[in-house]
């Protein structure tokens, strides 16, 4: 599990890039022909790690209710996200990313809930859930790589 959980640190590193590099409204523009925005791929790929790993494991999640409401699977950006509300995303991605490595260091991954995935994949431990939750942040970093051509 180590090995997987570096990868996704390593990558979840590469995302702050992102909250450098745009102005809250490139963050918020949703270009023609896309449903979402960077701000909303930042935010879904935070909420789902926490469905994924902690929530399947029987865990509670770190993330307010309002934010996993706002990003979850099936919803789209409904307003203008305000710096605060992105500033918070940005720390609550380090944050989640720090906590699920010491929580994985401490051993708190004791259960698991298999799962299958809307692309079929069969999740049956945590280390499945930490593998296949990259491969879903490297998904969504390509659609945010195609949405930058157009801000």
């Amino acid at each position: 599990m180590k090995n997987s959980l570096t990868l996704w640190a390593t990558h979840r590193a590469q995302l702050q890039v992102w909250f450098e590099k745009f102005t809250p409204e490139q963050l918020n523009h949703i270009p023609t022909g896309f449903s979402n925005n960077l701000i909303w791929n930042l935010g879904h790929v935070l909420v789902t790690q926490q469905a994924l790993v902690y929530r399947l494991s029987g865990l509670d999640v770190t993330v307010p209710a309002i934010i996993t409401d706002a990003y979850k699977k099936g919803t789209r950006p409904e307003a203008v996200i305000d710096t605060p509300s992105i500033q918070q995303i940005q720390q609550l991605l380090l944050h989640t990313t720090e906590q699920t490595l010491l929580d994985a260091e401490k051993g708190v991954f004791k259960e698991f809930q298999p799962y299958t995935t809307l692309l079929g994949f069969q999740l049956q431990s945590v280390e499945e859930a930490i593998q296949f939750n990259t491969y879903h942040e490297a998904l969504h970093l390509g659609i945010m790589m195609q949405i930058r051509k157009f801000l």
